[in-house]
């Protein structure tokens, strides 16, 4: 009897360990479409996040002048 409660904890904490890895791993943005021309418009990011709630926040770092530059 206590060789099988045992064996059902140590399946346990290797079901718990799994999930908690498989929690740790990366996801994969795509962008949506590919822009040829970065200065012919507007450009627009789509985020498709499955893994449960999460936060997001995005911010400006930069525009782009008449030249193709970074300002």
């Amino acid at each position: 009897m206590k060789r099988r409660k045992k064996n059902l904890w140590q399946r346990t904490c290797q079901f718990f360990c799994a999930c908690m890895i498989a929690l740790l791993l990366p996801g994969t943005v795509f962008a949506a479409e590919e822009v040829d021309d970065v200065t012919a418009g507007e450009t627009s990011l789509t985020l498709h996040y499955t893994a449960g709630a999460g936060v997001f926040s995005f911010y400006k770092i930069a525009a782009f002048s008449e030249t193709g530059e970074f300002t």
